[in-house]
Parts: C-alpha cells; sequence; structure tokens
C-alpha cells in the first residue's frame, strides 16, 4: 500500500472499528486490512493504516486519547 503507513494491530474488530471512526472523526483518513481467520474470529488482527503524511498526526490522536 504505497502511501500508507501501519499505525497499528488490534485482536479486536470492534476496538479496530471504534478507532477508525474516531481517526476518520479527527480528519485522519484511514483503511482497515482484516486478517482475522474468518472460520473462528480467534485468530489474526486488524490492522489500522494511515496515510504517510498523517502517521505523526495519528499518534499523537492516540497518545493524547488514550487508545
Amino acid at each position: 500500500m504505497e502511501g500508507w503507513k501501519k499505525l497499528l494491530s488490534k485482536n479486536d474488530r470492534l476496538e479496530a472499528n471504534v478507532l477508525e471512526a474516531a481517526l476518520e472523526e479527527a480528519g485522519i483518513e484511514t483503511q482497515l486490512v482484516d486478517k482475522v481467520d474468518s472460520a473462528y474470529n480467534t485468530f489474526g488482527e486488524v490492522e489500522i493504516f494511515v496515510r504517510t503524511e498523517n502517521y505523526e498526526k495519528a499518534m499523537e490522536y492516540i497518545q493524547s486519547h488514550k487508545v
């Protein structure tokens, strides 16, 4: 994914979706890559990517909101 940087990974889809919504609300474009096993929903993780130029802003958002 050229122009995108991995922000973090979550084991919980719901938690990843909530974080994605919060970042989008803050004006930070995101992309989720779901690597959770669809048969069991317990293996794997959801990776959250942001545009490279927004990486620092996203990290500051996460740290200031204790996400």
